[in-house]
């Protein structure tokens, strides 16, 4: 993946879930 550290992954797949 491309993500700059892993609180910008945790972010994004957070968003995904809050669905």
């Amino acid at each position: 993946m491309t993500f700059a550290t892993r609180a910008e992954y945790e972010k994004h797949m957070r968003e995904k879930h809050n669905r």
